[in-house]
C-alpha cells in the first residue's frame, strides 16, 4: 500500500475538482487526473526497483504537476494558517483572512472539503481532545473548550466526529495502551536504549 498527504494548498495545486465533493469517499487518481496519467505513474511505480525509487518517481511525478498547472489561490494558505488559531466564529475567521465570509465559504470548498463552520468545529473539538487526554483525572468541565456551551455540547461534537462517547473512548484498548506508553515514557524515558537520540 502507498499513500501521500496533501495540504488543503496541495490539493488546490494538484486537481481541478473541489474538494467539498471529495470529503469521505474513496476514489481512483484516474478521476482527478485522467486514466492515462494514472497508468503511466502506476507503471513507473511498479518498474521502481525499491522504496527510494517509488519515492522519486512520486517526487518527479509531483513536481511535473505542480510546474503544469497554474498556481493555486495563496488565500488557501492563509485559511489554513487561520484554522490553527482559535476563532470563535466564521465572521472573525473571514475577518482574519480579510474575505468576505462567501468567499470564505468558496476557498473551505474548493480546498478544504467543509464549510467554515465545521472546520471551525472540528479544530474546536480536536483542541479540546488533545487538552482533555492529558487530564483525565479532572472533570470535563473544567477543561473543555470556551465555544462549548457545556459538556453535553462536547459529548454530541465527540459522538459525532468519534462514532462513540467519551467515555467509550477513553476507555478504549488503542487508547488506553497510548495514554500507558506515554506514562511510562515520562517516568522512565525511551524504554530501549537503541531508541534513544545519538549523542557527541
Amino acid at each position: 500500500m502507498l499513500g501521500a498527504g496533501l495540504t488543503p494548498l496541495g490539493w488546490a495545486t494538484m486537481f481541478d475538482a473541489e474538494a467539498a465533493g471529495m470529503a469521505n469517499q474513496v476514489r481512483t487518481l484516474g478521476d482527478f487526473v485522467g486514466p492515462a496519467d494514472a497508468d503511466g505513474l502506476y507503471a513507473d511505480l511498479m518498474a521502481a526497483p525499491d522504496d527510494a525509487g517509488i519515492a522519486a518517481v512520486l517526487d518527479a511525478w509531483f513536481i511535473a504537476r505542480d510546474a503544469a498547472r497554474p498556481p493555486a489561490d495563496p488565500r488557501i494558505a492563509v485559511v489554513h494558517r487561520e484554522l490553527l488559531e482559535p476563532h470563535e466564529d466564521v465572521a472573525s475567521l473571514a475577518a482574519a483572512v480579510e474575505v468576505s465570509e462567501r468567499t470564505l465559504h468558496r476557498l473551505c470548498d474548493r480546498a478544504f472539503g467543509f464549510t467554515p463552520k465545521q472546520l471551525l468545529r472540528q479544530k474546536r473539538f480536536l483542541r479540546t481532545l488533545e487538552r482533555v487526554r492529558g487530564v483525565l483525572d479532572q472533570p470535563l468541565s473544567g477543561v473543555i473548550d470556551d465555544g462549548y456551551y457545556d459538556q453535553a455540547h462536547f459529548n454530541r461534537d465527540f459522538r459525532q466526529f468519534m462514532g462513540m462517547t467519551p467515555t467509550e473512548y477513553f476507555n478504549s484498548p488503542r487508547e488506553i495502551m497510548r495514554r500507558s506508553a506515554v506514562l511510562r515514557r515520562e517516568l522512565n524515558g525511551l524504554g530501549l536504549q537503541g531508541l534513544h537520540p545519538a549523542r557527541g
